[in-house]
């Protein structure tokens, strides 16, 4: 993901330098799709590990976590 990132952003940098503002929308659109798609097959992944595993996938706010250890 940081190369696809990286490679967008002097794509733009070097469309902005020429003026082609319609061009750096279109790419920052594409980029947003890519790196969506690349999230989603990540996050496929670990559902699929963790079927595989029989395991439990825990989502949450972490903020916070090690103050609330200690009030226990």
């Amino acid at each position: 993901m940081r190369e696809a990132r990286g490679r967008y952003f002097w794509l733009r940098r070097k469309l902005g330098r020429e003026k082609k503002l319609r061009a750096i929308k279109k790419i920052g659109d594409k980029e947003r799709r890519v790196v969506s798609d690349e999230l989603h097959k990540v996050a496929r992944d670990i559902v699929e590990e963790a079927e595989k595993h029989d395991a439990m996938i825990a989502i949450g706010d972490l903020e916070g976590i090690r103050k609330i250890k200690g009030e226990r």
